[in-house]
């Protein structure tokens, strides 16, 4: 195997070597390789962190082991890393942790800091990332140098929020891409020790997490187990965004094992590098189909006759605008109605839905079913069409007969709560966007998606109905 990638030994860290074209160059550092946090509940945090006090040789990599001593109180803690090629480009660590002496009401954490292209040493702003679902370059679109929705550089995400259990930066200039990835699954996550709602406890659990820092000496990968979110947690409905952290019971004889995987390519472009990584990840990971519990024209036919018991009109006598569709919108917390609201795009999807009753209705030849697909179609296009623009309106309100934009995203119910009524159905984020509120009100805008989505199912209906013979002007 023509190795690329190369681990050195040295004396208080371990260096990552990448060859290209016959120069050789360190991408990566682990300075003190073995980090351990410890956790009191009632004196609060400490760290030990070391070197590696024994390194062997076996085979293409090394096994190296420390043994970390705590005084107050005593504890013991025996490391075991075995680093090994598992390609040209990518080497792997397995992190075996054993609790020699421990104490109760205690925890621990391990974990490991690599700093990134240490003879570039890049900036935040020069690298790009990719950790799927989670972030997508920088979330940056203001560029004003921070996650735009968290408002932080460092970025450290639970694996439980990674489905490509995988986290990568990219260096435009170099076109070197780097990634850490959770070699093994997570298979185990027992309920938590927090009594009081605690964000910080004690447990049990194989969800690790990772990430981007701006540490000390440069911008760095993060690595903890069991996890650690930083200084922010990935949470909707929260304004603080309280960030969540667990610690492993630092009993006598407790253990774990943990495997990540450092890989490193050069690739052209960040588009490049995305592409390569996912669909690599999508190969590795192998996710299986879930295997439905009918077949999918018989749940089809159940959700068309379940979604038809929201259809609504109104009579011209009733409202001028002669409004049909599929109320849809709800309480995401308790899921009850709060408004009678035609919804376009996103979670509301009527026209698709029309579609679908369509061909239900003709499939079953049941004419209520077609009807509604039908007048749901025609007051899409009739009235939420906008033809000076040549877009649509997202939302209809059934009670008060007015048309409205989607542009409010998370802040729905501007669309027909005012005052405390508002208040109260936003919760705490009324605060945080209330002087925001009466701007985002008088914003008449969409998302590209909702009108996408809206046009997609309009002319899937459209195309369907031509080919059974009925032509729609």
């Amino acid at each position: 195997m023509d190795l690329k990638l190369k681990i050195a030994m040295e004396d208080e860290t371990v260096r990552f070597v990448y060859l290209q074209n016959g120069v050789q160059e360190t991408v990566a550092i682990a300075r003190m390789p073995v980090k351990i946090e410890i956790w009191d509940k009632e004196s609060g945090y400490g760290a030990i962190q070391g070197n590696y006090q024994k390194t062997e040789k076996k085979g293409d990599g090394y096994i190296c082991t420390a043994l970390l001593k705590n005084p107050d109180p005593e504890m013991d803690i025996f490391v075991t890393d075995y680093w090994e090629t598992a390609s040209s480009n990518v080497m792997k660590m397995t992190r075996k942790v054993v609790v020699a002496h421990g104490e109760g009401g205690m925890g621990i954490r391990t974990g490991m800091d690599l700093e990134i292209l240490p003879e570039i040493k890049p900036t935040f702003m020069q690298m790009q990332y990719f950790a799927p679902p989670a972030i997508y370059d920088k979330n940056d679109l203001d560029e004003d140098g921070i996650d735009d929705y968290f408002l932080t550089q460092s970025r450290i995400i639970r694996d439980d929020r990674l489905n490509t259990l995988a986290f990568m930066a990219y260096h435009p200039e170099s076109k070197k891409s780097l990634t850490v990835v959770r070699a093994d699954m997570p298979e185990f996550d027992e309920y938590p020790e927090r009594p009081n709602g605690e964000t910080v406890f004690l447990q049990r659990t194989d969800v690790g997490s990772m990430g981007i820092w701006n540490g000390e000496q440069g911008l760095e990968f993060r690595l903890r187990y069991p996890f650690y979110e930083g200084s922010t947690s990935l949470a909707l409905y929260s304004k603080e965004k309280v960030p969540w952290e667990a610690f492993w019971p630092a009993l006598t004889g407790e253990s774990f094992e943990v495997s990540y995987e450092i890989r490193v390519k050069s690739e052209v472009t960040f588009i490049d590098a995305m592409r390569h990584m996912y669909m690599g990840r999508l190969e590795e990971l192998k996710p299986v189909k879930a295997e439905l519990p009918a077949s999918a024209e018989r749940l089809a036919r159940y959700r068309t006759y379940a979604l038809d018991q929201y259809y609504m009109e109104k009579s011209y006598a009733e409202d001028r605008n002669e409004p049909a569709g599929y109320v849809l919108n709800c309480h995401p917390q308790d899921g009850k109605q709060l408004c009678d609201i035609i919804q376009y795009g996103f979670t509301g999807q009527n026209t698709v839905s029309a579609y679908c009753s369509l061909r239900q209705g003709y499939s079953d030849g049941d004419s209520g079913l077609i009807e509604h697909g039908l007048k749901t179609l025609d007051f899409f296009a009739d009235r939420i069409h906008i033809p000076e623009s040549g877009t649509f309106y997202n939302l209809y309100n059934m009670e008060k007969a007015q048309f409205d934009f989607w542009w409010t995203g998370l802040i729905l119910p501007l669309s027909y709560a005012e005052g405390n009524r508002l208040r109260e159905l936003m919760g705490p984020l009324y605060d945080y966007y209330k002087d925001i509120l009466p701007v985002l009100k008088e914003k008449k805008g969409s998302y590209l998606r909702c009108m996408n989505e809206e046009a997609y199912g309009l002319i899937s209906a459209y195309d369907f109905e031509k080919k059974i013979g009925r032509i729609h002007a």
